[in-house]
């Protein structure tokens, strides 16, 4: 991206994406600009000047295997179409404190690959930042997150696109958001980090990913998480670092529930709901009538812990 012509940089500037000579060949940004070229990959931008807030719109088409962000600031692309399936959106330097959004259609076949940026630690960090996709996107193939956070309500694709978190994670922003997609969990693990007065409701699948054999997801932030989906796929580890969880539904039996430094551990089944084994140093709430069933038989409470 090269909104200035031979002079170095990218001009740090707003421009069209699809027409005009916003574009560079030189990774200086020190060489005459040209049109965009379809099979390109798109990197932003130029140089190392590209830190401001602004848009790049599209108006038809374009094909690109990837989209790179080089440098922090909160920028959109907006408009359009962007022919992406199989490839990759990497947005990390745009760092922990911008939202970086794409409201462009996403299209094409074969997923989408998405390193996002956004704040990973336990506590959020403060910093807001994260990838929003909110297009009306119809590619087709699951969608894999490697690193970040990408908004809950974004536009994954088709319905059956599943999420596979490997290492990235989803974020919502106290929109308090419901999401039915299935979701597994790859060997880098996953995070669902939740601001502090959001409920979330996690009503799809979690399970492993593909010869994933131990699976590794935590809750991080704050806020009230609700896993409402089958839980039977899933084996490994579930720790919440922040905040309160819920299992709404009853077969968990291969997760090992760690509440060491979150809040209140709930559930919500009047029936039986089992999980693998429990170690808490906060409160366990179970309703009249319901039972936790802990399979391995262990639970470690820490001294103040109740049930």
């Amino acid at each position: 991206w090269d909104t200035n012509a031979a002079t170095a940089g990218s001009g740090n500037a707003a421009g069209t994406w699809d027409s005009g000579t916003n574009w560079s060949t030189d990774s200086t940004g020190a060489s005459a600009t040209t049109a965009w070229v379809d099979g390109e990959s798109a990197v932003f931008s130029a140089g190392t000047d590209g830190t401001g807030g602004y848009t790049v719109t599209l108006a038809g088409t374009i094909s690109t295997p990837s989209i790179l962000v080089e440098e922090a600031g909160a920028k959109t692309i907006a408009g359009g179409t962007i022919n992406i399936g199989g490839g990759t959106i990497t947005t990390a330097a745009a760092g922990t404190g911008n939202t970086f959004t794409i409201s462009s259609i996403l299209a094409g076949s074969g997923g989408l690959t998405v390193a996002a940026n956004g704040d990973m630690s336990d506590t959020g960090g403060g910093a807001g930042g994260m990838l929003v996709l909110s297009g009306a996107s119809t590619f087709t193939g699951d969608v894999t997150l490697t690193s970040g956070l990408v908004r809950f309500n974004s536009s994954f694709g088709d319905s059956a696109n599943k999420i596979i978190l490997n290492g990235g994670g989803l974020l919502d922003n106290n929109l308090n958001l419901t999401s039915t997609r299935n979701i597994e969990v790859g060997a880098s693990g996953g995070t669902i980090r939740l601001y502090g007065s959001a409920t979330t409701n996690l009503n799809g699948s979690i399970s492993n990913a593909s010869g994933v054999l131990s699976a590794s997801l935590k809750h991080t932030d704050g806020g009230t998480l609700r896993l409402g989906g089958s839980g039977a796929g899933y084996t490994g580890t579930f720790t919440n670092a922040r905040g309160n969880i819920q299992l709404v539904t009853t077969n968990w039996a291969g997760m090992d529930l760690v509440n060491t430094d979150g809040s209140t551990f709930t559930v919500v089944s009047t029936g039986d709901t089992t999980i693998k084994s429990l170690t808490s140093d906060r409160d366990v709430q179970i309703p009249s009538g319901g039972r936790l069933n802990i399979s391995s038989g262990n639970y470690t409470a820490a001294d103040g812990a109740g049930m």
